[in-house]
């Protein structure tokens, strides 16, 4: 169980720094408006909290 909640940490940890230095490349390129950049790092952040969750409800039906 403390395998699977490391293992988790880390995607975790990793889908976040993805997610910001995903961020810097689509101001660099002029992808986004700012409103939309705004918009994409909420985004962003909220999938990368769905791991965290999923990870909670795992441990409630394990």
């Amino acid at each position: 169980m403390c395998c699977a909640l490391i293992c988790r940490w880390f995607v975790f940890l990793t889908e976040i720094h993805a997610s910001f230095l995903a961020l810097p490349l689509l101001k660099q390129y002029k992808v986004l408006s700012i409103q939309q950049q705004k918009a994409a790092r909420k985004f962003l952040l909220a999938c990368a909290l769905t791991y965290l969750r999923s990870s909670a409800i795992d441990r409630l039906f394990a």
